[in-house]
């Protein structure tokens, strides 16, 4: 979502030849308050069609989101929208349950993503409204002209192969990582700022037991976002807690990191990625919406899993961390020297060792957090959430209740000060007992 200062003109009303009339659920009144993801997740065919008058494609990001509007404006900025649409490649549980654990264990402000099914008539009905808007731009391009047709012509496919969708809120005061340093002073502004060091410190756990490793683990610098006192959004989380049978019967067997001598498979195997066994992870499996992407020629995306392993030496943590955050500002400056612009300067060690510390002390703060919350009543909840979710929206080949109770499994060997060693003997056991499948 790095587009956030582009403009675009107005259409005069207009979405697709469509004449926009306020829904009367707002009984006429046009408020400047974002609606609520739970009113657009009711709405029908007929009231998006209705109700949305213009959306615009963020610009970053291998899939992105819509962001919508059902007000009048003359020029539609992003901050603006009223909700944002977000394409999922399975299952909204996913999402939902990510963003859940984020505000238990971090605090982190939820996007309050609710579900929309891709096949149902709201999800059709977003996938007819961009399509409708790029036919017509073909059809006739100076009547019907919009600034940001490329784009929405590569999000069509994406959004047509979707496995659901979710709505979401839009974010006020929220910035992301990889815009916050590009300016001159912002290293230093996110370096010295004690309560995001703590706080990605923590999500970094949090981020380790819901599986995903397409943040922090390997610094995706767009999918980290804050507010300007450090608070945390959930921006972009989801699970990659990957199912052995669906691992198993990967097909394409992309998600095969690791195998035996032979080539085979086993749940040893599977467990050592969840682990992060000689530094190296697993990734997520192709959904079934993936497939159809891939085998129609469309680029398809698999995060990778987090590496658990991390968790037993917090140093480490920060190391990834500083390490590729400061190899993105090398980069940047390049490009800034090329442009004869200022440099991006390097922070203090003052500066870079505080935040190490901070960061640490939010990597155990978050490993205590994470111990309260798999355990007694607490981990009953956990579990009541997980299957309630799993229940309302479908399952998802990266959302196994088993993989998740394997990472518990690791952040308590981790919070109780056990070695790699110990947890990795404890999964062995664990997985041992549960499949039966390899012998040592």
């Amino acid at each position: 979502m790095s587009d956030s200062a582009r403009r675009t003109r107005s259409d005069g009303g207009r979405h697709g030849g469509a004449t926009y009339r306020w829904p009367q659920s707002f009984s006429g009144v046009q408020t400047d308050m974002p609606i609520d993801p739970k009113v657009v997740a009711k709405w029908n065919a007929a009231q998006w069609q209705a109700n949305v008058k213009y959306a615009r494609p963020s610009g970053g990001g291998a899939v992105g989101v819509l962001f919508c509007f059902t007000r009048t404006s003359t020029s539609y900025p992003i901050n603006q929208a009223d909700f944002v649409i977000k394409p999922l490649p399975g299952s909204a549980a996913s999402t939902q349950f990510a963003e859940h654990t984020l505000s238990k264990l971090v605090g982190a402000t939820s996007m309050q993503s609710e579900g929309i099914a891709r096949a149902s008539p709201l999800g059709n009905a977003i996938v007819m409204w961009v399509e409708h808007v790029v036919d017509l731009h073909d059809l006739d391009p100076i009547d019907n002209a919009h600034p940001d047709i490329d784009r929405l012509r590569q999000f069509a496919p994406q959004l047509r192969g979707a496995g659901s969708f979710v709505v979401q809120r839009v974010a006020q005061g929220m910035q992301e990582l990889d815009a916050a340093y590009k300016t001159v002073d912002g290293l230093d502004r996110i370096l010295t700022n004690e309560k995001l060091m703590r706080s990605l410190g923590a999500l970094f756990v949090a981020d380790a037991l819901l599986g995903n490793g397409d943040r922090l683990d390997q610094l995706n610098a767009g999918n980290n976002a804050f507010d300007s006192e450090g608070k945390l959004f959930s921006l972009d989380s989801g699970t990659v807690l990957t199912s052995f049978d669906k691992v198993l019967k990967d097909s394409t067997k992309q998600s095969w990191t690791r195998t035996d001598n032979t080539g085979a498979l086993t749940s040893w195997h599977w467990a050592a990625d969840i682990l992060g066994k000689d530094n190296q992870g697993g990734v997520a499996v192709l959904t079934p919406a993936q497939r159809q992407l891939k085998q129609g020629g469309h680029a398809v995306a698999t995060p990778p899993s987090a590496r658990m392993t991390l968790l037993f030496t917090p140093n480490r943590i920060w190391d990834y961390f500083w390490s590729d955050l400061r190899n993105k500002v090398h980069f940047y400056n390049q490009e800034r020297a090329r442009n004869n612009q200022p440099l991006i300067p390097r922070p203090s060690n003052l500066a870079i060792s505080n935040a190490k510390t901070w960061f640490t002390k939010g990597v155990h703060a978050g490993l205590a957090k994470a111990d309260s919350m798999l355990g007694g009543v607490a981990w009953l909840q956990t579990k009541y959430k997980f299957k309630e979710l799993r229940a309302k929206h479908g399952g998802d080949p990266n959302y196994s209740w088993t993989n998740l109770k394997i990472r518990r499994l690791i952040v308590r060997a981790a919070k109780e000060g056990k070695s790699v060693e110990q947890a990795h003997q404890l999964v062995t056991d664990y997985v041992q007992r549960k499949f039966n499948d390899f012998s040592l």
